[in-house]
């Protein structure tokens, strides 16, 4: 994961962040070459683990996230009393993205070009049900360190939002 994350780059702004991108994108597929290579080895079972680690990846390059917004921070932006600047990260440089889409997309058929039921189920899954507090706490220290979201027991969910709204709605 960390070696993974450390070759993205933000979408360029100059042609000098554009060559440094294009130079980290080739590192970055030699990385995911090896990892290709890889989890198509023996049985798919037993790879699913690195499958995991390329959906974190997809995960993190997806939603942009540098850094972190709180529960409570979170739940102020249902609250008008309280006015929040919450500007969004720089997206992260598509072709990344897309190198991650298309090495889980060859894990989902196998060699002998049938698909791979066991990847494409987690795949699935891993789409379906994974959020930010669930992701962070699979990273690795750096990443889930800053992460308030790794350590606490805070949920949010579709309850707490809608109590977050009909308690405005009570206000006024």
């Amino acid at each position: 994961y960390l070696m993974l994350m450390a070759f993205v780059r933000p979408v360029p702004a100059g042609l000098t962040e554009e060559i440094d991108a294009v130079r980290a994108h080739k590192n970055f597929e030699g990385v995911l070459k090896q990892f290709l290579l890889t989890c198509q080895l023996g049985n798919p079972l037993d790879n699913l683990g690195g499958i995991r680690v390329l959906m974190d990846v997809l995960w993190k390059l997806f939603t942009r996230r540098k850094k972190y917004v709180s529960a409570s921070d979170h739940m102020d932006v249902l609250n008008q009393d309280v006015n929040r600047d919450m500007k969004a990260d720089n997206f992260y440089h598509v072709i990344f993205l897309e190198s991650v889409l298309r090495v889980l997309t060859d894990l989902c058929i196998g060699q002998d070009n049938r698909a791979v039921a066991a990847v494409q189920d987690l795949i699935a899954k891993e789409l379906m049900i994974t959020n930010e507090a669930a992701a962070s706490r699979r990273r690795p220290e750096p990443e889930s360190h800053d992460n308030c979201w790794s350590s606490t027991s805070t949920k949010i969910d579709v309850n707490t939002h809608e109590q977050m709204k009909k308690a405005k709605g009570r206000r006024g």
